[in-house]
């Protein structure tokens, strides 16, 4: 399943009211990593069409490494 958290448009940091949803997230791929420790998680960042696509691609980059820290 797919869980999505909400990030201010143009903004790569997650909201403080998103962070149990985060954690929610972290707890269960954590719990996969503990059944397989050789899994692999991907995660992305999206962004609208809004913007070049150089910038949305280094914006959606920046959320998935904000959701991953």
């Amino acid at each position: 399943p797919v869980d999505r958290t909400e990030i201010a448009f143009g903004s790569a940091e997650v909201a403080p009211s998103q962070y149990g949803k985060v954690k929610n997230i972290a707890d269960a791929l954590n719990a996969v990593l503990r059944r397989n420790r050789r899994a692999q998680i991907l995660i992305e960042g999206h962004t609208d069409a809004v913007g070049s696509a150089a910038s949305n691609q280094v914006l959606s980059e920046r959320r998935a490494e904000s959701l991953k820290r």
